[in-house]
């Protein structure tokens, strides 16, 4: 059973993949990373 709906992505998708596909560098510590999973890093 696939999820549906415009959330979907996001629940496939992992932390440092969504920078990748946002055009953004990765990472480079462990805060940073928390960071960017919550949304906090631009």
């Amino acid at each position: 059973m696939e999820p549906s709906g415009a959330n979907s992505g996001s629940i496939l998708i992992q932390p440092h993949a969504r920078t990748k596909v946002s055009g953004k560098r990765p990472p480079e510590t462990e805060t940073e990373a928390r960071q960017i999973s919550q949304g906090q890093v631009e």
